[in-house]
């Protein structure tokens, strides 16, 4: 029972940290005030957003970037929320791919670059650094955690290890994992018999992950544009 709740508190913790430090869309003045106030913990330059290749309740897209400044803006505040600006006016890197000669940067991307450069200079601190959220470090150990009680646990009874393997990890958000914690032995206090078979199968879990996968995703666009979070221009993903 006490693991149970453990684990159900860091799910909780994991999935507040997450929301409080998704990236935000922002304007150019709130980077320049921002700035301006030392109200920036790190901010880092990118070209775009790069998704990753196999997504997972707790993977989070990354920075990619050529070395030029621009047009993402990327910076995180000391209290660990996480805003972005796209600058119309900042260096294409096309030309770069392409063996071609980049234009140079338009007036708010050098505004925003002399405003990184006063601030150090008035501060005595690098502001340049890593801008990913902590909470990505912890739903993976989450979910090992949980693998490991899954696998060396007793048998489970709604469904196979395998079923609430594919349930756990294809699930977004880790709503999977949840759905084990809550009503999965051995976190159930029903009485099941040991030799009574799993209702569900591999092939069930892993076709439910990938509806719920799915599902969520819609879903989780609707709130995005509902609340702000994790607008990201298709151009830029």
């Amino acid at each position: 029972m006490v693991l149970r709740v453990a684990l159900i508190t860091s799910w909780t913790v994991w999935a507040v940290m997450a929301w409080w430090s998704a990236p935000r869309p922002a304007e150019v003045e709130q980077a320049r005030a921002d700035i301006a106030a030392g109200d920036v913990a790190a901010y880092q330059w990118a070209d775009s957003w790069e998704r990753p290749a196999a997504s997972s309740w707790g993977s989070v897209p990354t920075l990619r970037s050529s070395g030029q400044d621009g047009p993402l803006f990327v910076w995180r505040k000391p209290d660990g929320r996480t805003y972005y600006v796209v600058l119309a006016d900042a260096a294409s890197t096309e030309d770069l791919y392409f063996g071609g000669t980049p234009e140079p940067p338009g007036p708010q991307t050098e505004s925003l670059a002399g405003a990184v450069r006063a601030s150090v200079l008035d501060s005595g601190r690098p502001l340049a650094g890593e801008v990913q959220p902590g909470s990505r470090f912890l739903a993976p150990v989450l979910g090992l955690l949980c693998l490991a009680i899954l696998i060396g646990g007793p048998a489970p009874a709604i469904g196979t290890r395998w079923y609430w393997f594919w349930i756990s990890a294809g699930v977004p958000f880790g709503l999977g994992v949840l759905a084990w914690l809550l009503v999965e032995r051995p976190w159930s206090r029903r009485a099941i018999s040991p030799s009574e078979p799993a209702r569900y199968r591999g092939l069930t879990g892993f076709l439910i992950s990938v509806a719920a996968s799915i599902a969520v995703s819609l879903l989780s666009v609707l709130l995005d544009a509902a609340f702000d979070t994790w607008v990201i221009p298709e151009s830029l993903g």
